[in-house]
């Protein structure tokens, strides 16, 4: 089932493929997810859309900044789950993942983050 979640510049429809590799964005992209952002999508919404917004995995927290707008590369992820952060509005503690773990959240935001 598809979900239109609205931005400034597009929409983006969610069409998983059976095994959740592949979304689609509203102005039709393709995004295809290999092993480790696959398992990263998964990890970001148990662990990260609570406080971050992200389209693609529908979450639209307004505690820490919008990754979509961040667009970080996969190394700036990982530091920041490594170390934490500390902002005006809210504190992220270090360690939330660990390992491969955030390794994978890492690599899904970097895939998919503002497009």
């Amino acid at each position: 089932m598809s979900s239109p979640l609205q931005s400034k510049s597009k929409a983006w429809t969610l069409e998983p493929d059976p095994a959740g590799k592949t979304l689609k964005t509203g102005d039709g992209q393709t995004i295809r997810l290999d092993a480790s952002p696959t398992r990263g999508r998964g990890l970001f919404a148990r662990y990260c859309g609570t406080c971050h917004a992200l389209r693609a995995s529908r979450a639209v927290a307004r505690v820490g900044p919008s990754l979509d707008f961040l667009r970080p590369p996969a190394p700036l992820v990982r530091r920041t789950i490594r170390d934490g952060s500390s902002g005006v509005s809210a504190t992220m503690p270090p360690q939330i993942l660990t390992g491969q773990d955030a390794d994978d959240v890492a690599a899904y935001v970097a895939a998919v983050a503002g497009r």
